[in-house]
């Protein structure tokens, strides 16, 4: 990346996994940029703390990202304009056709 002079805007998750963890944190600290979910993942935190007992104070917030996406939600990667498409848990981006 740094090699090509690129810049990261977002990092987008597109759900959680149970079975495994996310290098979201990783890339974000090494290459920049914001991490972005869909806002139901907050209702996957509550199963997860229960599932997983997760300690008393992890919040259920969703403030672990910096950026929770609604449903419908546009936003910019570069001069790409980008839409949030959130059914469920899960939350993926497409480029709207103009």
């Amino acid at each position: 990346m740094r090699d090509k002079q690129l810049v990261i805007e977002w990092i987008l998750e597109t759900h959680a996994h149970a079975d495994h963890l996310s290098a979201a944190p990783y890339l974000k600290r090494v290459l920049g940029g914001k991490i972005a979910i869909g806002k139901s993942i907050r209702t996957v935190q509550g199963v997860f703390k229960t599932i997983f007992d997760l300690e008393p104070d992890f919040l259920l917030d969703g403030s672990q990202f910096d950026h929770l996406f609604a449903d419908g939600e546009r936003f910019q990667i570069g001069a790409i304009e980008a839409r949030a498409l959130c059914a469920g848990s899960m939350c993926r981006v497409i480029r709207p056709r103009t």
